[in-house]
């Protein structure tokens, strides 16, 4: 092996004693300039000359040759950040991953057990409500999800998203966390890192959800970051039902208002006056002509036999006094006809 390196060693300076004197010294001061100008010539250093960047185009490797060393270095570097940047945006796929019902929602309110009872709940005891909504937006696997709660807003404005915040543009009664009563609810996105946390089911991916809440009563005192101690009267003011954006994140597609009344349930229900009955059409007495039509109509032909009863009666018994009448007066007739001659009457025939 030393007599392999003094061979190697006696060929490299050979070569280089070979050189031009100027272009030896172009070479150490200018190693890029003179490898540019003498690309095309071949070599004069041995094949297996180290090639190592700037000491590469000494020796006289084409810049071509160089650069396509270079880039193989590079590579590696190249693929990694783009790996990483591959792996970032697995990360926040979660966070933008595409809304199934992107719009304002909306919410409708019934009261458990009575849906007839539709927007009110009772001023004399808790009120357990059916809420469900409809046309929110839910994101698979997002942060976060809806917060649905009860209380009172300044109106228009009053949503995060257009600068509202809690204690100023709305306030709300407040569940004790140790002991909730469903005074508010948390309806998380399906497959949320929260979704655990949830007490009113999931925002379905068509955009609708549904679960119960109770209202205590009309009157309550908001616990907030204000936390003033006063009062709020929904008797007075109007209330409502009121979904923004959980977790802190704004979101403006799930935030809405659905006003809520206050009835007395205890009440009875009025029962509605009967309506009054239409005046009847006064009818006609019957009189005598029509209940003679009606008898006739009852009886049928039977009057007409009886009248022709009574006229056959009539004129038979005045054909037979009329016959008595003629007999006597022939009788007479015929006693003084005899009495004028002096002979007794022939008694009358069968034919007289």
């Amino acid at each position: 092996m030393i007599r392999f390196a003094r061979r190697r060693a006696a060929t490299a300076t050979a070569g280089a004693s070979a050189r031009p004197a100027h272009l030896a010294q172009e070479l150490q001061t200018h190693p890029r300039r003179v490898a540019a100008g003498h690309a095309a010539k071949p070599s004069i250093l041995p094949e297996h000359a180290p090639i190592h960047g700037t000491r590469a185009l000494a020796y006289g490797v084409s810049p071509e040759a160089s650069a396509h060393r270079r880039s193989r270095r590079r590579a590696p570097a190249a693929l990694a950040l783009i790996a990483a940047f591959a792996v970032t945006l697995g990360a926040l796929g979660g966070a933008v991953a595409p809304a199934h019902a992107v719009g304002a929602g909306t919410v409708t309110v019934t009261v458990a057990g009575d849906p007839s009872k539709v927007g009110v709940a009772d001023t004399a005891a808790p009120t357990t409500l059916v809420v469900s909504g409809s046309g929110f937006q839910s994101i698979q696997g997002g942060f976060g999800g809806v917060y649905v709660l009860f209380g009172w807003n300044a109106g228009p404005g009053w949503e995060p998203s257009a600068g509202g915040s809690t204690g100023v543009t709305y306030r709300y009664v407040a569940d004790d966390p140790n002991a909730p009563a469903g005074y508010q609810l948390f309806v998380p996105f399906p497959g949320s890192s929260t979704e655990a946390e949830g007490n009113g089911g999931s925002v379905n991916p068509d955009g609708t959800w549904s679960a119960e809440l109770t209202i205590a009563g009309p009157v309550f005192t908001p616990v907030d970051a204000v936390d003033t101690g006063e009062t709020i009267d929904c008797t007075q003011v109007q209330c409502g039902i009121m979904t923004i954006g959980a977790h802190g994140v704004v979101n403006p597609s799930n935030e809405s208002f659905t006003p809520i009344a206050f009835e007395d349930f205890s009440a009875p229900t009025p029962t509605p006056e009967p309506e009054p009955a239409a005046d009847a059409e006064p009818t006609e007495e019957p009189t005598a002509t029509a209940d003679a039509e009606t008898t006739a109509a009852e009886g049928g032909d039977a009057t007409p036999w009886i009248i022709a009863g009574a006229v056959a009666v009539v004129l038979i018994g005045g054909g037979a006094i009329a016959i008595v009448l003629m007999r006597r007066r022939r009788a007479a007739a015929a006693a003084q006809a005899a009495g004028s001659s002096g002979t007794a009457p022939a008694p009358p025939t069968e034919r007289e």
